[in-house]
């Protein structure tokens, strides 16, 4: 059977678009193949700052509602001696909640000599009153609830950086309410019940 060159010409044409369709849906998949700590190297190297899988620590588990989302640094605050933390945050806003990973260096030399992108980093975070911040945005709190009669204990992630006895902005686990809470100390927010 022969075909005739309109024939072959339309054939050519399937051919190309099956082939461009299995391109494209080979795309995503290898994304989502990637590793979270790949993506967060990819996106520190992005920002101008050399990492590698020996400089990373993740700080917390990592909790992803889309597992192929990509991560965008927004700062880098140098830390403790010859580390740095990195604060990092989904593209897409729903795919996860911010978060920070560690750096490390050997010395605080090769540190400041890798941190080149100077709009990102930032000092050890204070506030006004010289104070050490004692929860980050992100950072995952115990939230008391206390009254005369009853105490409650929660889970809550804490949406803003607070000193001791600063009221900040925190959101429960269990219904994703937001509410104010006072930071006790690291790890430990006070709210009215």
């Amino acid at each position: 059977m022969t075909l005739s060159p309109k024939q072959l010409r339309s054939a050519a044409v399937v051919l190309l678009a099956a082939a461009a369709a299995a391109e494209t849906i080979k795309a995503p998949a290898f994304a989502a193949a990637e590793s979270p700590e790949t993506r967060v190297l990819s996106a520190l190297n992005l920002a101008n700052i050399p990492a590698s899988r020996d400089k990373l620590q993740f700080l917390a588990p990592l909790s992803l509602s889309n597992p192929s989302a990509t991560f965008k640094v927004m700062g880098v605050e140098k830390w403790q001696e010859s580390s740095a933390m990195a604060r990092i945050r989904c593209v897409k806003a729903g795919d996860c909640m911010p978060f920070y990973v560690l750096l490390k260096w050997p010395t605080a030399g090769e540190r400041d000599a890798s941190l080149h992108a100077p709009m990102l980093v930032k000092e050890r975070v204070q506030t006004h009153t010289g104070k050490d911040v004692a929860v980050r945005s992100g950072d995952k709190a115990t939230l008391v609830l206390q009254n005369d009669k009853f105490r409650i204990v929660t889970p809550v992630t804490c949406l803003e950086n607070g000193v001791v006895g600063q009221t900040i902005r925190v959101r429960r686990a269990d219904n994703k309410k937001i509410q104010m809470a006072e930071v006790e100390e690291p790890g430990i927010v006070k709210g009215i019940l």
